[in-house]
């Protein structure tokens, strides 16, 4: 089925629940704060997690010293993040999409597309924005999460009629994502750099877990 567009962005895109940062943010260490280049990331939230993926080489910065963890990020940067998280074989395939055979991701998209991370479909779509509900699909789906026991999540707008709905489930039962601070999770906005890092960082721990 096709990927419902995205809803209006939030006014404070990038934002997470308050007690949210407060439970999963450490305090940062003056060695932590010297692991990164980023000079526009210090006490930002996200920070721990944003270094975690650099050090991992899973993430880069829009320039050498700036991450902009409140911007959007696209459909190929995002998937470009989940093939090196979780270590997808690369393919050297093209031509599955129409509007990717010349981009600098092709072989990112590539690979997702035949490990079964993503649908085949006539276009990809590559510098659009990823919304958060299609971002924990592809997530959820290269790290072969078990949706199947996953609880209804208590997010006034996540219907189970909703096809992401065991997406967001899942990830709000396991501490992957805990939306909003007025209580919901808006699945139609845009993903930003910071909360892409923040759910990457924290189910690849996880799967890493699982796996020993």
């Amino acid at each position: 089925a096709p990927e419902p567009a995205p809803e209006a962005t939030p006014a404070t895109p990038g934002e997470e629940a308050a007690a949210e940062e407060a439970a999963t943010t450490e305090e940062t260490t003056e060695e932590e704060a010297a692991a990164t280049p980023f000079v526009d990331i210090a006490g930002h939230w996200a920070e721990d997690y944003i270094a975690d993926l650099f050090n991992q080489a899973i993430v880069k910065g829009k320039d050498k010293t700036h991450f902009e963890p409140n911007s959007p990020i696209t459909r190929a940067e995002f998937i470009k993040i989940i093939v090196g998280a979780f270590k997808v074989e690369m393919v050297d395939t093209t031509g599955s999409f129409t509007d990717t055979n010349k981009h600098w991701a092709v072989q990112h998209i590539e690979s997702a597309l035949a490990a079964g991370i993503i649908d085949k479909a006539n276009n990809f779509r590559p510098d659009a924005k990823i919304n958060r509900a299609e971002a924990l699909k592809v997530l959820l789906t290269a790290a072969k999460a078990d949706l199947t026991a996953a609880k209804a999540a208590n997010f006034p707008v996540v219907k189970s009629t909703d096809w992401f709905f065991k997406h967001v489930s899942y990830a709000a039962e396991n501490g992957i994502v805990k939306g909003y601070n007025d209580g919901t999770f808006g699945p139609g906005k845009d993903i930003t750099r910071a909360e892409t890092t923040k759910i990457v960082s924290l189910m690849v721990a996880q799967a890493a877990e699982l796996s020993e």
